[in-house]
């Protein structure tokens, strides 16, 4: 029996190593590592009650807002300039959502880009805070940010 080169062992072997590295490489490519995801941190404040300043009683005091959902959307989102967002929120633009804790604090893992954060609310979703252009404040994530204040000021006089 000529061999050319492989022994009849070989011819065994030789399929069994390919099936191997295919297996490890398609293994490899369904492992493809994730966006590094960055902590987001923060705290929601609710503001009632009167806030302007001047000789009357002082304004009241922010109280933590525990149990609320806080929802993170891709991009920025417009505002037409009303602080409530009552259009349904596309769900292939939620990055994520958290509830706060007995503080009013939240922690999200975000990629890192441009973040919309929504405080949920019943009727929709708030945010109180405009950019200029005619949409909600957005914020860019990146290591480093620094914890973000939410406000939920329906029902304060400014």
């Amino acid at each position: 029996m000529a061999t050319h080169g492989m022994r009849c062992r070989d011819w065994l072997v030789a399929p069994l190593l390919l099936l191997f590295a295919v297996m490890a490489v398609s293994a490899d490519a369904q492992a493809a590592p994730a966006p590094d995801l960055v902590p987001v941190e923060g705290w929601l404040e609710r503001l009632s009650g009167n806030q302007l300043p001047g000789s009357g009683p002082s304004p009241a005091a922010p109280t933590v807002a525990p149990g609320r959902r806080v929802l993170a959307i891709r991009g920025t989102l417009p505002a037409a300039a009303r602080p409530l967002w009552t259009a349904p929120l596309q769900a292939d633009r939620l990055l994520g959502q958290a509830r706060t804790d007995g503080h009013g604090r939240f922690r999200l893992l975000l990629p890192p880009g441009p973040v919309t954060l929504l405080i949920e609310v019943p009727g929709g979703y708030w945010l109180n805070r405009f950019d200029g252009c005619g949409d909600f404040t957005s914020l860019q994530v990146q290591p480093g940010l620094a914890p973000v204040r939410l406000v939920d000021d329906r029902g304060a006089v400014f």
